[in-house]
């Protein structure tokens, strides 16, 4: 038997949606983000009655109990035109909230609470009915887990306000009732710690009062003292804290008939203090065993410690060779001590290429352009090699290829321990002086040691680096225009940079804080030649603080940088220290926004071509921006920010000093950091100076 089935395609209607009388949301958002019409399918005929149901249920949602909404078919040619007309309504939302009966603490505290346990929009007073009702379960949850587990909810009811019938206010009548006292305490199975110890830990003693949500959190804190003792199995036999109206038969808690008093009973199962009798290393193929081994944080006949296991992790991904990393003991959940870990890795291709290419709007336009190779795992020892090149041009004003080939040899386990021994050397053409039109061909090789003393701190010295520096116009014409000559000189330095990086995240920080302070001394003892012997140090720290948060997600990111700089010139030979290789200057996207490449001051214009510093220069440098998530989602936001501030060069009068900017800027998050897209107005232009200028990038400072 055969059959033949047929599918017969027919062309759908096509239409054209539209919306009117939308007041409160824009048409976009409504759109592309409640209707979602890139991804909106049907299978009902009468589609606008689906959407104008789509858009009240939304309305309602978010405050709007007297939404209505209509739609109007109107077919042209072979499009169906529907219209979407909107009757929002007005939208309620809460004048007061009252909090009547018995309680101990203030009506204010309570008030704080229950938005505190809100929905977004009850937070910002908007009136869903549903939600209110919610919050307030959240809020007697919430006495019960501090311990008044006879909290009762009386009444909850709604009044109009009688000068707005837009707004309501809520009255909450509640009684707290008795909050739990500890009768008494038994504690089993201990040997580490004693009875007093783990009381003392657990905050909780006879007659005192049990607030349940924090003693929760404190078994959990014993359990995590236990464990970074070695007790990496340690468990509680009766692992519930229990129900005052359903006590369990494991529980830990065991309340009075009149359910006022309560008494604890812990049962502790501490297990073996684990110590690491072998180390066993799985799934290495090129890699050494001893290059693992050497990043462990624990080593044969240590303690282990969630701590240590930890640290060792996040060691094994900053080498970069592997993709997976687990560490875990053979013996797991068993009474034996000593036990055999086993550290379990997948390897990272070694070998790397990278090419890129991109256009800036740096002096109108700039196309650049790179391509690199490297490969990280040189005989299996973690030694890296690496080429890479760079490319710039500017068609519209300067015309001039700018190039920069760098060279690097890592050696990883300087003298086998984790110091890290890195040769680099760079070749360089480049315009450093584009009001002049002076370029500079750099050749520089530094030998550097780097030791990560925690996964936070990481100190580097440079124990040597040597420039030779040729100063020149683009043409010779350039040089005759502008009255300056070529110049040779060698700049030789050694000298520490400590960092200090505690962000939550290295491409889009929302917490904590990076800083880092360098210190570089130079003299002709160890090769200047034609430059005085200096002393220059830096300093820089950035916090990012996560503002309002909501439901442990920050509402607003408000980051912060301070820097500053110090040079001195320690000799009187008169050849002074080129300001152009390490003088101080500002302008541009990574420091004060708004000063475009021919706005950074001070500027040559001001100082002269080829100025050297024959005393002391010094800077200091604000950054400030506030950045505000867009559409309720965390991949795109608008940054409002202020830049500011100034340079300062001994027996020089640089006029005002002080130059600042505020701006606004959108950001889109990439795997690679932010795409910025910022503008900037400064705050006091200058006659010859642009108003402001855009600056495309990507990261965050």
């Amino acid at each position: 038997e055969e059959a033949r089935l047929t599918y017969r395609l027919e062309k759908t209607q096509a239409f054209e949606i539209r919306i009117e009388g939308e007041v409160h949301f824009s048409k976009v958002h409504l759109l592309d983000e409640v209707l979602l019409l890139e991804q909106f399918t049907t299978t009902e005929v009468n589609i606008g009655a689906e959407l104008t149901e789509k858009l009240k249920i939304y309305y309602l949602e978010n405050g709007f109990s007297e939404f209505n909404g209509t739609y109007i078919e109107n077919k042209v040619n072979n499009k169906m035109n529907l219209t979407l007309i909107l009757m929002e309504g007005p939208l309620v939302k809460i004048n007061d909230v009252l909090f009547q009966g018995q309680f101990s603490k203030s009506e204010d505290d309570y008030e704080a609470l229950f938005f505190e346990l809100s929905s977004p929009q009850t937070q910002e007073k908007i009136f869903i009915k549903n939600d209110v009702e919610l919050a307030v379960q959240n809020v007697m949850t919430h006495l019960q887990n501090q311990g008044f587990v006879l909290a009762k909810l009386n009444r909850i009811f709604f009044q109009a306000d009688r000068s707005n019938p837009n707004k309501v206010d809520l009255v909450i009548n509640l009684e707290e009732g008795p909050q739990l006292e500890i009768d008494r305490i038994t504690i089993d199975g201990h040997r580490f710690f004693s009875s007093e110890t783990i009381q003392s830990l657990l905050k909780i003693f006879p007659g005192a009062k049990l607030n349940l949500a924090q003693f929760e959190n404190d078994l959990a804190r014993l359990k995590n003292t236990y464990m970074d003792r070695g007790f990496l199995e340690m468990h509680y036999k009766n692992d519930q804290i229990g129900q005052a109206n359903e006590p369990g038969k494991n529980s830990i808690l065991t309340y009075s008939d009149d359910l006022q008093r309560v008494s604890v009973n812990i049962k502790i199962a501490e297990g073996p203090q684990i110590r690491v009798n072998s180390i066993t290393i799985i799934g290495n193929v090129l890699t050494h065993s001893k290059l693992i081994l050497t990043e462990l944080d624990f080593k044969i006949g240590d303690i282990l410690s969630p701590q240590k296991i930890e640290e060792s992790v996040s060691r094994l991904q900053k080498t970069g060779h592997f993709s997976t990393i687990d560490i875990t003991t053979l013996e797991a959940n068993s009474d034996v001590s000593e036990r055999s870990v086993i550290v379990k890795v997948t390897e990272r291709p070694p070998g790397i290429v990278t090419t890129g290419i991109g256009v800036t709007n740096e002096n109108d336009y700039t196309f650049h352009g790179y391509a690199g190779v490297a490969y990280r795992n040189l005989g299996g020892w973690g030694r890296g090699l690496s080429l890479r090149g760079e490319g710039s041009y500017n068609p519209s004003q300067i015309k001039f290829l700018e190039s920069k080939l760098t060279i690097g040899f890592l050696e990883p386990y300087l003298f086998e321990s984790r110091a890290r021994f890195r040769i680099n050397y760079t070749s360089s053409r480049y315009v450093s002086d584009i009001l002049k039109r002076k370029q500079t061909i750099a050749n520089t090789a530094t030998w550097s040691i780097e030791q990560d003393f925690t996964s936070h701190i990481t100190g580097i010295w440079d124990i040597y680096s040597i420039s030779n520096f040729v100063d020149a116009g683009i043409t010779r014409e350039d040089e005759i225009k502008n009255g300056y000559e070529r110049e040779d000189m060698v700049i030789a330095s050694t000298g520490p940079t400590i960092d200090f990086d505690y962000r939550d995240n290295l491409l889009n920080p929302q917490k904590g804080s990076i800083s880092r302070l360098s210190l570089e001394y130079s003299a002709s003892a160890i090769g200047n030649n034609h430059v005085d012997n200096f002393l220059r140090t830096t300093a820089e720290t950035t916090l990012y603080n996560p503002v309002l948060l909501r439901r442990g997600v920050p509402i607003f990111i408000w980051a912060n940088s301070l820097r500053a700089g110090f040079l001195k010139d320690l000799d009187s030979r008169n050849d002074g220290i080129p300001f152009d290789k390490k003088g101080f200057a500002l302008g541009g996207r990574s420091t004060i926004r708004g000063f475009p490449t021919k706005d950074i001051f001070p500027s040559s214009n001001l100082l002269g071509t080829n100025y050297r510093i024959l005393a002391t220069s010094s800077y200091q440098l604000i950054k400030s921006e506030l950045r505000i998530p867009l559409f309720s989602k965390q991949e795109m936001s608008i940054g409002v920010f202020y830049d500011g501030g100034q340079v300062l060069i001994e027996n020089f009068d640089l006029g005002d000093r002080w130059r600042d900017s505020v701006g606004i800027g959108f950001r889109y998050n990439t795997p690679v950091g932010p795409l910025n897209l910022e503008y900037a107005k400064k705050l006091d232009k200058k006659p010859s100076e642009d108003d402001g200028a855009f600056h495309l990038s990507v990261g965050v400072f």
